[in-house]
């Protein structure tokens, strides 16, 4: 008779617990939160003409040089157009000069960071304003 006590009273307690996760999970905020995804697919092609597109336009950096330089070929540029070049002097402008005749012609713009004074970050600067 004690066991068949016991039995209802487990019950009881398991049938507790349930109704509490039960009611703690789905009635919380009172509502089911469901998410749904839609694509959304374009589905009508509009042409566009090549004067209504804005192009972003290319921000070149700051000098503190009167004439802002053009793009300059490190491979023939001698060293007035080198000069040119934001944070390049008269030395670096040599040193560039030296390199590119010991060694022959940049094969690739990053190469000037073999360049005794030119780091990543100086090249990184330079890339808008050089090639090669």
């Amino acid at each position: 008779m004690k066991d068949n006590r016991y039995i209802k009273w487990i019950l009881a307690l398991t049938f507790c617990i349930v109704c509490f996760a039960v009611g703690f999970f789905f009635g919380h905020s009172g509502k089911w939160h469901s998410i749904t995804i839609s694509p959304k697919v374009h589905t009508e092609y509009t042409p566009v003409s090549e004067s209504s597109v804005d192009y972003p336009s290319r921000s070149l950096p700051d000098t503190s040089k009167e004439a802002s330089p053009g793009i300059v070929n490190i491979n023939t540029a001698d060293i007035d157009e080198l000069k040119s070049l934001p944070g390049i002097g008269e030395s670096l402008a040599r040193q560039i000069i030296e390199y590119r005749e010991e060694f022959g012609p940049f094969e690739t713009v990053d190469e000037l960071t073999k360049v005794s004074g030119i780091g990543k970050a100086k090249l990184d600067s330079l890339r808008d304003w050089i090639t090669v």
